[in-house]
């Protein structure tokens, strides 16, 4: 199987984005890691727990329990199955394109600073993947974006093809959904944080890939 991402133009160059094992990088590791791990925290009820705190140490105090574990917890199974159909789609599309661990580095980037934003801005506790949800449909439109208008240097073409077709029938499926009101994720409520945290760390990312090959 050919290499996937950049290839290497220098000795700081990484010589593809993607995973070394061959073979298992289309496997979306991270994806089914926070599937599973969401469904054991919302079998199991599990809640925020918020430190008793008001001084400077309340925030990386809170950080693991209120900012980011909340993403595995969920109001109920409803809840969890719907956020977890599109996070499958899009997060499984957004492996094909970039990596696991790329995928790990979105989530992360757009659920904890929109889940601090909410919490410290508007005194809300938030739970569930909606928030990383949001930054993963935003940083996959951005790279297939990138990527059909060749700012992304794919090294194997079938990559493209398939990466990018998979992307745009996940983003396809998303607008049927959204337009007919079977599904819809809002922009402009307390999701906004993660659409525009998941967009701006897919966008830096492109960024410092094209930094790096000078």
């Amino acid at each position: 199987m050919a290499q996937r991402g950049p290839r290497r133009v220098g000795p700081s160059m990484p010589e593809r984005e993607s995973e070394a094992e061959e073979g298992w990088e289309y496997l979306p590791v991270t994806v089914l890691a926070i599937f599973c791990i969401s469904l054991l925290a919302t079998v199991a009820r599990a809640r925020p727990v918020m430190a008793a705190t008001d001084s400077l140490l309340a925030v990386p105090l809170n950080l693991l329990p209120l900012y980011t574990l909340n993403m595995f917890m969920h109001g109920d199974l409803l809840h969890f199955l719907g956020n977890m159909f599109m996070f499958v789609c899009f997060g499984g599309a957004l492996t094909v394109l970039t990596s696991n661990r790329h995928v790990l580095g979105v989530v992360l980037a757009a659920h904890v600073p929109a889940s601090m934003w909410l919490h410290l801005g508007e005194g809300l506790v938030v739970i569930g993947s909606s928030l990383a949800l949001a930054g993963v449909i935003a940083a996959t439109t951005v790279r297939a974006v990138a990527i059909a208008l060749g700012a992304v240097d794919r090294s194997d073409p079938i990559d493209t093809v398939l990466g990018g077709t998979f992307a745009l029938a996940v983003l396809a499926v998303f607008g049927f959904l959204s337009l007919s009101g079977l599904y819809y994720l809002r922009i402009f409520d307390h999701h906004f944080g993660g659409w525009v945290f998941g967009g701006l760390a897919e966008l830096a990312w492109l960024g410092s890939l094209r930094w790096r090959r000078g």
